[in-house]
């Protein structure tokens, strides 16, 4: 919701505004834009973290008359509703209907769905709802990413086109904490001009998720030199050849349920929703564009050397970075056949 809208239900007396979701950061950044705006009447704030905070407290903390004259904020993140009573939470929910001269921001963050559908949750939920204002924050589309880089990018005095920022998050990953503070990074060496994507190429932080699916497709176009060179390249960035490994392994694992999903007719959404994946499903999608490349028996003889290799690194005296050179060899073998 737009800060304007929150501007007109402060002035309405809105006295609630509960943000809940399964990521952090979302909710982190919802209630900092707010309480950014409540600043600006220079209230008194007083923070009560979650995940349960004392009902006294927080009767003593909304009922204490400000001596300025403006309204008390109480700010409780990481509420999680569950560890309430029934008793507790009902009287937890009268407290919040009464206070005449507070505002009450509220955070939770779920662990899943499951989680955010609980019987004390709804309870929350449909209360706040009927004194306030409520919103659920869902993990952000690639869409949504491309549009707050650029509007954040512009918040600094830069420009960020389309394309570039499509390219930061192909590069950096969906993380949108890392993403934010690369862009504040790029406008500072644009000198809060254009961000440009040589830029990007040159500064930004290489996500290991993100290369990896360029490694992926590397060896599906069979160049095992290209995909030893990016591997060399990874490893100078301090890359575990563990660690390289795992990543590999979860991406073609990631390629083979997409690759079977898709021969039962489910699409890639169907399978992130069928396997519990958290976070957006921007990973399978791109393993669903690498899918394509590989057969079924190509993607499940890759995933035998991938075993192989995790277990070579875990045991075997051999260098961690010639065994990795030569399952990724393998890997490439494979798609010849």
């Amino acid at each position: 919701m737009a800060k304007t809208n929150w501007k007109q239900l402060l002035d309405s007396g809105c006295p609630v505004f509960y943000f809940y979701s399964q990521q952090e950061y979302l909710v982190q950044r919802q209630a900092a834009q707010l309480l950014e705006l409540l600043g600006r009447e220079d209230p008194e704030v007083t923070r009560l973290d979650g995940p349960a905070p004392d009902l006294e407290e927080i009767i003593a903390s909304a009922g204490t008359i400000s001596f300025f004259g403006t309204r008390r904020v109480v700010y409780i993140p990481g509420l999680l509703p569950g560890s309430y009573s029934d008793k507790d939470l009902k009287e937890f929910c009268e407290v919040l209907s009464q206070a005449e001269n507070a505002v009450f921001l509220l955070t939770s963050v779920f662990a899943d769905k499951k989680a955010a559908s609980g019987k004390r949750v709804n309870t929350l939920i449909s209360h706040c709802r009927k004194i306030g204002f409520v919103q659920e924050l869902a993990m952000p589309t690639q869409r949504d990413l491309v549009q707050m880089l650029r509007q954040q990018a512009e918040e600094l005095g830069a420009s960020l086109g389309e394309p570039t920022a499509r390219e930061l998050i192909e590069r950096c990953g969906q993380d949108p904490y890392l993403l934010e503070n690369e862009v504040a990074k790029l406008a500072a060496l644009a000198d809060y001009g254009t961000i440009t994507p040589d830029m990007v190429e040159d500064v930004a932080v290489q996500n290991l998720e993100a290369n990896v699916f360029s490694l992926i497709q590397l060896i599906a176009a069979r160049n095992a030199k290209g995909a030893c060179q990016l591997v060399h390249k990874l490893l100078l960035l301090r890359q575990e050849p563990v660690t390289i490994a795992a990543a590999l392994a979860s991406g073609y694992l990631d390629c083979y349920r997409v690759r079977c999903g898709g021969a039962l007719g489910k699409s890639y959404q169907e399978v992130h929703r069928d396997f519990h994946y958290t976070g957006g499903d921007f990973r399978l999608r791109k393993a669903m564009e690498n899918s394509r490349k590989f057969t079924k028996p190509q993607l499940a003889r890759s995933l035998e050397i991938l075993q192989q290799l995790d277990e070579g690194l875990k045991r075997s005296p051999v260098d961690p970075q010639i065994q990795l050179e030569t399952g990724v060899c393998r890997l490439a073998g494979v798609v010849t056949r």
